[in-house]
């Protein structure tokens, strides 16, 4: 595993990168069915860790675009390919960097479900200073027409934008920029072959489209940062405050 200098630099200009031929495509592919097995069975949610990332997640009905927060906690398998990521977040951040959380981001066939503009740093918390990066794994070739991510170039430099959660809709997890905030029509869209990856810093605006294939789209995500720092200033998110999902519902009613 080895990381260019063109690849670092553009990671650290441009806020992203494309790793070429970064992990054994056999590795990937030899966890396909596992990785189906586990959201066919919706691992982690008795735990709150599965859920809808884009729509209510009401119990029994169907989700929108699935998530299992930290698989490679449920299946080992995934924990190679958790090592892997943490190598190259470690070759781009330095020996401190720590793997902070890992997921799965699943699109099944004929998902219509766009995965709106964002950044990551937006779902943390507000009251710490984070230097982390997301490296994004798929486990099958992702044209664009699949719901490859999406980058605007430079954007890392960027403070926090506002945001909301989808479709301004406070029972839904996944976060949407607010509207008018940005101009994100100068992004670059990042097709990959299995094998290869992209990372983007946690600020770096990103955005995935529908997958039109006849093929599930099957991401693995890790998020790799050093140890985070308690601001002295305060910051609030209020996109996250205002947020009531079901899954919160069942944290604290402990059904989870």
């Amino acid at each position: 595993m080895t990381i260019t200098k063109n690849e670092m630099n553009a990671f650290h200009e441009q806020g992203y990168a494309v790793l070429d031929s970064i992990i054994a495509p056999e590795l990937l592919r030899s966890l396909q069915g596992m990785y189906d097995h586990m959201f066919a069975e919706k691992r982690g949610r008795k735990d709150g860790n599965q859920f809808d990332l884009a729509g209510q997640d009401a119990d029994g009905e169907e989700a929108r675009i699935p998530q299992i927060l930290n698989p490679s906690r449920y299946e080992t398998s995934f924990r190679p390919l958790a090592d892997t990521c943490l190598q190259i977040g470690r070759a781009l951040l330095g020996e401190e960097a720590v793997l902070m959380e890992d997921h799965a981001i699943l699109k099944p066939v004929g998902c219509t479900q766009e995965t709106p503009w964002h950044q990551d740093e937006a779902y943390w918390d507000a009251m710490k200073h984070y230097t982390a990066m997301s490296i994004w794994v798929p486990l099958q070739d992702v044209p664009q027409e699949a719901g490859c991510l999406h980058f605007v170039p430079k954007s890392h430099r960027l403070s926090v934008l506002p945001h909301q959660p989808i479709g301004d809709d406070s029972r839904v997890h996944g976060l949407e920029l607010a509207p008018n905030v940005y101009d994100c029509s100068h992004a670059q869209a990042c097709p990959l072959t299995v094998g290869s990856a992209t990372v983007h810093w946690c600020r770096t605006l990103h955005y995935a489209g529908e997958n039109t294939v006849n093929e599930a789209r099957r991401a693995y995500i890790a998020n790799i940062g050093l140890p985070p720092q308690v601001r002295t200033e305060q910051r609030v998110f209020a996109w996250l405050e205002k947020q009531r999902t079901a899954r919160q519902a069942r944290i604290e009613k402990g059904t989870v």
